[in-house]
């Protein structure tokens, strides 16, 4: 296999996570991709790596700490007496919730930090009865220098 950037492999870890059993939003979990919300679907997750600030070393040759701004946009459709928008923020506290405490172990030793960003819910306007919230994440990590694996 490929060597992959360390800010891949935290994206998968994100998703992994959200995967883990009982899988969140049904295990409809995709990353770096928008989808819609399929009429059968209740609800989907997409987990989206957006961008990735280095912190320049003081050392020429040091190691480069990195902020990377992950995005999870959720879906939610209005099922069951639920609305859109309750479903939403239900998913939502349960993905904020696995992120934190996985923060506790820096993402099994990936991240040195992890920082809750900004969060921001709308109605979809072309369908009604569907609601998104997208969570912004900030994961602090290391990578050697010249490098990003």
């Amino acid at each position: 296999m490929p060597d992959i950037t360390k800010h891949l492999v935290i994206r998968d870890a994100i998703a992994d996570l959200l995967q883990a059993a009982p899988a969140l939003a049904g295990g409809r979990i995709y990353e770096n991709r928008e989808y819609l919300l399929p009429a059968t679907a209740s609800s989907s997750i997409q987990v989206f790596r957006d961008d990735s600030v280095p912190n320049r070393a003081d050392i020429m040759g040091a190691p480069v700490d990195w902020r990377t701004r992950l995005r999870i946009v959720v879906k939610a459709r209005t099922a069951t007496g639920i609305s859109a928008e309750t479903a939403a923020d239900v998913l939502s506290a349960s993905i904020y919730a696995r992120i934190l405490a996985a923060a506790q172990t820096g993402l099994g030793g990936l991240a040195s930090d992890v920082e809750q960003g900004q969060l921001t819910w709308q109605q979809d306007e072309a369908e009604t009865g569907v609601a998104t919230c997208e969570m912004e994440f900030y994961i602090l990590h290391r990578t050697e220098a010249n490098t990003i694996t």
